[in-house]
């Protein structure tokens, strides 16, 4: 299997009446990955719905520990960095959110998150909150997989605007594979009792 395109096209013109349906395991956990459910799971444990809007900042290189609440509303803010003197978070119209010495977390209107040492000149940068759909469109357009045919090895990758997420996402991804897994076998052992 070449593509998840390819996966679905051959399921489009599957004529089903009368045929013993078999599934492929390797193949149904992969077709997990491309579905806005796991999208969401990975990018709610990652915190995917902040992002950073300047063209060339890596999210990664600036902050970690990035927890977003699933209903925090979708906003802007400036995050104002004067080095190891400290941050102002501000809202879209100017107002102090938050601000606080190098090394303390910056907490917002349902998000947190840590700032990495940052000894530059000061700098503003500017960030979103996204709605929880698009931050889930991230994960599953830059998804993709490839079955390794006679195995049961899947290839993942993940394409973005921001690298320095890549390793990120695909961790959050796997991790989330695996506990979709687990829930599995427990509905189906339970099942079974």
């Amino acid at each position: 299997v070449a593509s998840k395109r390819q996966v679905f096209s051959r399921l489009e013109t599957v004529d089903l009446e009368g045929m013993d349906l078999r599934t492929d395991p390797v193949l149904s956990e992969a077709l997990v990955l491309s579905t806005q459910s796991l999208a969401l799971t990975v990018s709610d444990m990652v915190g995917l719905r902040l992002q950073f809007t300047d063209p060339g900042v890596r999210r990664n290189a600036m902050i970690v520990d990035v927890q977003v609440d699933s209903l925090a509303l979708p906003d802007s803010f400036s995050l104002r960095l004067d080095g190891p003197r400290g941050y102002a978070l501000r809202d879209r119209r100017g107002r102090l959110v938050a601000s606080g010495a190098s090394g303390t977390p910056v907490v917002g209107p349902g998000f947190t998150f840590a700032l990495l040492p940052y000894d530059g000149d000061p700098v503003t940068l500017n960030l979103v909150i996204l709605p929880r759909v698009s931050s889930g469109d991230l994960v599953r357009g830059g998804i993709g997989y490839t079955v390794q045919p006679n195995t049961n090895i899947v290839t993942v990758t993940q394409t973005g605007s921001d690298p320095s997420q890549v390793p990120v996402i695909l961790d959050g991804a796997l991790r989330a594979l695996q506990n979709y897994g687990a829930d599995r076998i427990r509905e189906v052992a339970n099942g079974r009792l």
